[in-house]
Parts: structure tokens; sequence; C-alpha cells
């Protein structure tokens, strides 16, 4: 059975490769996602920075597991969600996540 859902959402951790030195540092988070009809989302032209923030602003209902550059927690707030997005490592990461949860929900993997 499959349940008609009018305003779905998902959680995921979200993997981050943090440009640091000569390499990165793998970091995460977990995002919570409102889904999108195929219509909305391909409507956006995701070629162009400010789209893909503006998107990443509407799909993102919440953050966790954000930290300080000491390790002290972070909550969840609409001017953190403006600071990461303002990475393009993390705007990637996000939408790729989001992305590949899309993906396999329609091949049932």
């Amino acid at each position: 059975m499959f349940n008609v859902v009018n305003a779905p959402t998902f959680t995921r951790k979200v993997p981050i490769s943090v440009p640091s030195g000569d390499g990165y540092v793998d970091q995460s988070l977990k995002a919570t996602f409102k889904v999108l009809s195929d219509q909305d989302r391909d409507a956006r032209d995701l070629s162009v920075t400010e789209n893909v923030k503006d998107f990443l602003r509407e799909i993102i209902l919440h953050l966790d597991d954000l930290a300080d550059d000491e390790g002290k927690p972070v909550p969840y707030s609409p001017e953190i969600l403006e600071q990461v997005l303002g990475f393009g490592y993390v705007r990637i990461a996000l939408l790729s996540t989001y992305t590949k949860a899309q993906i396999k929900a329609v091949t049932g993997n």
C-alpha cells in the first residue's frame, strides 16, 4: 500500500567534505527536507547559485548536529542556515543528499 501524503518530509545524514589544508575533513550534519513535486523542483534553474540557495531555503526544514569551532552545539536558526548556505561545498552536499533520496525513492532501491 502507498500512503498519499500531502507534505512529505524526510531526514538524512548529509556527508560534507570540508576543504582543509591539502585535502578534506569529513564532517556531517542532519537535515530535514520537505519534498517538492517534480513540477516545483523542475521549475528551478539550479545552474545559478542564488537559485540553488532559494531552493535549499524552501526544502530545508531543520538542520541538526551543528557545532561551532570549539565543538559546542549550535542551535538551528535562519541565520545559521544562511551561514552554511554561503559555502559551496555545503550547498552541493545538501542538494546531492536531497536528490539521492528522491532517486532512491523513485527507483525503489
